[in-house]
Order: C-alpha cells, then structure tokens, then sequence
C-alpha cells in the first residue's frame, strides 16, 4: 500500500513508466486503443522524409496510478543504487536510485566574442540537475509529470528564484550523454523528497 508519508512527499511521477511496470508485474493489461493519425504534408514528397503518420497508444486501467505505484513500488525499491564509476561514454543506459539534491540550471548560448558586433547571446535554456558528492545529472523532465505545479521552478529560476535545493530520492535512467559541463543526461521516473 502506498504510504501517506510517500505519497505528500512525491515531486515527480512518470505515470507511463508506474504502467509499464504494473502491467509486467501484475500481468493484467489494460484496455487499449490505437489511433493512427496523418499529417497533411504526408505523402507530399518521398514518403520516407515526409511521412508524418503517428499511432498513438491510449491505455485505460481500471484502477488509479497511486494504486499502481503501491505495487509497483516494492519492486522498483529492490533496484540498487547508481554507481558513479561505472558510467561510461557508449554505455547502455544505467536505471537506479539516486540520493541527491535537486536544483536548477539556466544557461545561454552565445556566439563571437564578447564586447563586439559578432558576439550574440541566444535565449536562456534550463533544466533540472540531481548532485551529490559523486554524481552530477541533467535531467530531461515532462512538465505534468512534477506533482503540484512544481515544473514551475524551472521559470522562476529566470527571474524571482534565488535557489532550490531540495533533497530527493529519485529512479532515473541515465543515458550515454553528457552536457558541456560533464553533467550525465538522466531522465527520472520517481521521486520523492527525503532526507540526506
């Protein structure tokens, strides 16, 4: 059962993953529609360049994804610990816990040399980061996926926050990637705000 304490402390949640794995360790499956859209620039040049045609999956289970998180969570909490050392250009992607600080990251790209009529600054970006002592992450997040609005943050950080550092455990699945400043690219699954 999920607990009150796990649920009031949720930051993130990627209900496409809790399904996933609820259909795999419940072995129930949900009832399934698959919709094929097209574009109308599809089949206007070589097909293979210009397809636009999607199929979009939509799954319905009969019961909450809180439910599914409780007994999916059990699981997902037997999974180790990401280790630093074993993370590696060309890897196959590494999925773990990670104890860690969430913070954000703004940064803009530029171009020439400052102080000339080359030089050109282009639109701040921003993202989440995980850090720990060991472990740097950027994190590729989805918008709906943070509980309560706190994808909002990450705009504030732009203009009115002055910093966030809120402890979390987070389930990520870091990837063969890195950002210019060495950061391992993470997309997270759960997380949760608890003490280091």
């Amino acid at each position: 059962m999920l607990t009150n304490e796990l649920h009031s402390a949720l930051v993130y949640l990627d209900r496409d993953f809790v399904a996933g794995k609820y259909e795999i360790f419940s072995g129930k499956s949900p009832s399934s529609q698959i919709t094929k859209t097209q574009g109308k620039k599809a089949g206007a040049a070589i097909p293979v360049f210009s397809a636009e045609v999607s199929a979009i999956e939509t799954r319905t289970f009969p019961i909450s994804t809180l439910e599914m998180l409780a007994t999916v969570m059990p699981m997902i909490q037997q999974e180790g610990e990401i280790e630093p050392a074993l993370l590696q250009k060309d890897m196959c992607s590494r999925l773990g816990w990670v104890t860690a600080t969430l913070g954000t990251l703004t940064a803009r790209q530029s171009k020439g040399v400052p102080g000339t009529e080359t030089y050109v600054q282009g639109e701040e970006q921003g993202c989440f980061t995980l850090k720990n002592d060991a472990l740097k992450l950027a994190l590729i997040t989805t918008p709906d996926y943070f509980v309560s609005g706190l994808d909002a943050l990450l705009k504030m950080h732009k203009v009115l926050l002055r910093d966030l550092t809120m402890p979390v455990r987070a389930f990520v699945r870091i990837i063969a990637a890195q950002d210019y400043m060495d950061e391992w690219i993470a997309i997270p699954y759960v997380m949760y705000e608890h003490p280091r």
